[in-house]
């Protein structure tokens, strides 16, 4: 399989506090990280004693989330690089390519970002940093 993981689900908030204690109080799940992107607060939140999915909260206290442009999106992990390449041009063909194969840095590794039919888009990311470190 290339693809080996569906890692991350990413949210726009208008404010990550509040979203945070939400998914703490209803859905019992723990802060993992927090950090601020040039001046934009980011925060992770898993299950507590379990690996796998986080919910990456990204804030945006000015959206208007009726019409904003998402960037909402259901993260994967893929096995490579090349794998992320061949994604990349698979959607370029198909007319579904929102951002081609790029290196996002230590954080957001080597990724693109598609669209389904519908519109809801899709992250292949190699590289990215693991939840593993925040654990």
């Amino acid at each position: 399989m290339n693809i080996t993981n569906l890692s991350h689900i990413a949210l726009m908030s208008r404010d990550v506090a509040k979203i945070v204690s939400f998914y703490q109080d209803f859905a019992e799940m723990e802060l993992i990280h927090r950090r601020v992107d040039d001046g934009i607060n980011v925060a992770w939140l898993k299950m507590p004693d379990k690996d796998g999915l986080i919910i990456v909260v990204i804030e945006n206290k000015n959206i208007d989330l009726s019409t904003f442009q998402r960037v909402n999106h259901f993260g994967f992990d893929a096995k490579s690089k090349e794998i992320v390449d061949s994604i990349s041009k698979k959607a370029q063909m198909l007319n579904c390519l929102i951002y081609p194969a790029f290196d996002g840095g230590e954080i957001l590794g080597y990724m693109c970002l598609i669209a389904d039919p519908d519109g809801n888009q899709l992250e292949f990311a190699y590289g990215q940093m693991r939840i593993k470190n925040y654990l």
